[in-house]
């Protein structure tokens, strides 16, 4: 009777753990079916052929294929061929429960996008004859879209950074990070020393040259995140031939507080053209003072000589007949004084340049010269505009000079000149019949200092200035003024 009662009581624990282990299962089955359905996710499950036998919704709002679409069929029909021996070979290790890594699907959806997928795959039904397999999906298409052109950005900045003409450099405070290729040639000794860096130490004395320039006030404000630019020189290769730089400290907060970037642009030639061409305005303005001085002293200055005798001898004559000659000869003088002085006025800024623009002056300029039928002057052009004044004064300076060089030096008889405008600028096209000069050779004569100064007359605007000339064969100069400024 115990005996009886005591298996009574044990079938009944029994049938209570097994209540108990089914409600378990149905709950825990219950709790994932809610995750697979509500995952955002995409799960997947296989049979060991790699047919599909079903998945949750994530899957279809992933990938675009629905249960008509893929259930029965093999997956990797999908996938493609690029993935099938490498999926394959990991089934085999999955059966084997080894531990692999997340496997990237980099496919197309159902719409023919890009779908790049991270997946996991876990054995969840295996007997002796048979398997069945879940698929982890991760929609990472946009996290590794925007990897790749993060790594493309920073190819690119790599190739600009070793590539560009610009030293750069990366401080971090007083401290040199990094350094691209140009900056060695700036400063050749980086390598071994930064002491050559100003930025390395702001408080040096770094010369008259550059004690504009406070590079500690300049550091605080690109701390502050504002830009600085400003020039510096450097003179620690070699004194004598400084090297201008136009320096850019840009901050990189993104790197840290104190972290800033220096871009360094020679502009030691662009310095040098610069000064050349003030040292050919100085140089015009002193060729123009000497002229005028030289027009006054033998135009003028004989004249006003002659009116002061004349003058004298008026007051010293008692005849009515010699004072009313003396004074025709005085009008005379005094009339022939006045068109000198016009004359001059005219050479120093003609009025007719002012009043009626670069063709009209040109042409008044020729009916002087084309007097003499021994100098011949042909000039044509299209319909060229009002331009701004120093851009026309520029243009009647050069014609003047080219043709004052053609009668002193050149024993020209014949000059053509054309001036045409377009879209792009203003061409001049001058051409003469003179005896030509050689290139080399004229740079040292003082003809040769007047078509310098032409040059960075021209250059001066941006313009383009060329010269073609041989012994026996005159001159030819092409000229181009850009197209801006108009008056």
């Amino acid at each position: 009777m115990d005996e009886l009662k005591l298996l009574n009581n044990y079938l009944i624990r029994e049938v209570a753990e097994r209540k108990r282990a089914e409600l378990y299962a149905a709950e825990h089955a219950n709790n994932y079916r809610t995750l697979y359905n509500n995952s955002y996710d995409g799960y997947l499950i296989l049979s060991e052929d790699y047919r599909v036998i079903e998945f949750n919704q994530a899957f279809t709002e992933i990938t675009g294929y629905t249960e008509k679409d893929l259930v029965g069929n093999c997956i990797l029909d999908v996938i493609g061929d690029n993935y099938v021996s490498i999926i394959e070979k990991r089934g085999k290790l999955s059966l084997a429960q080894k531990k692999m890594p997340n496997l990237t699907l980099d496919i197309k959806d159902k719409k023919g996008d890009r779908l790049v997928l991270q997946t996991q795959r876990v054995v969840i039904n295996q007997n002796n004859d048979s398997y069945v397999s879940l698929v982890i999906l991760k929609d990472v298409t946009e996290q590794t879209i925007a990897t790749e052109k993060l790594a493309r950005s920073e190819v690119l900045y790599r190739t600009l950074y070793r590539n560009t003409n610009d030293s750069i450099l990366i401080m971090n405070n007083d401290v040199l990070v990094d350094y691209n290729i140009m900056a060695q040639k700036l400063y050749p000794n980086i390598q071994v020393s930064n002491k050559d860096i100003p930025y390395v130490d702001v408080n040096k004395d770094f010369g008259v040259l550059n004690e504009s320039v406070h590079l500690g006030h300049k550091l605080s404000l690109a701390f502050r995140g504002k830009t600085q630019i400003f020039e510096w020189v450097h003179t620690h290769v070699d004194p004598q031939k400084p090297v201008y730089t136009l320096v850019n400290i840009t901050p990189l907060k993104e790197l840290g507080d104190y972290f800033y970037m220096v871009v360094e642009r020679d502009i030691t030639e662009s310095k040098k053209s610069q000064n050349l061409v003030l040292n050919s305005i100085i140089q015009t303005e002193e060729n123009e003072r000497k002229r005028i001085s030289s027009d006054l002293h033998d135009g003028i200055g004989p004249i006003l000589t002659t009116i002061k005798l004349y003058t004298q001898a008026l007051m010293d004559e008692s005849s009515s007949d010699k004072k009313e000659f003396i004074k025709t000869k005085l009008t005379s003088l005094v009339d022939e004084a006045v068109n000198s002085i016009s004359e001059i006025a005219f050479n120093i800024s003609p009025h007719i340049l002012v009043n009626y623009g670069i063709i009209a002056a040109i042409e008044s300029f020729i009916a002087k010269l084309n007097l003499s039928e021994k100098f011949k002057i042909i000039f044509s052009h299209n319909d060229v505009q009002r331009l701004d004044k120093n851009k026309e004064i520029t243009v009647y300076r050069i014609f003047t000079e080219l043709i004052n060089n053609a009668i002193k030096y050149a024993k020209t008889t014949k000059v053509t000149f054309h001036i045409e405008e377009n879209q792009y600028g203003i061409n001049l096209h001058y051409r003469d019949n003179g005896i030509g000069f050689n290139k080399e050779e004229i740079g040292k004569k003082k003809a040769g200092m007047g078509l310098q100064n032409l040059r960075n007359r021209v250059q001066s605007f941006n313009g383009k200035f060329v010269l073609n000339s041989e012994l026996g064969r005159g001159v030819e100069v092409k000229m181009w003024l850009p197209k801006a400024n108009r008056l």
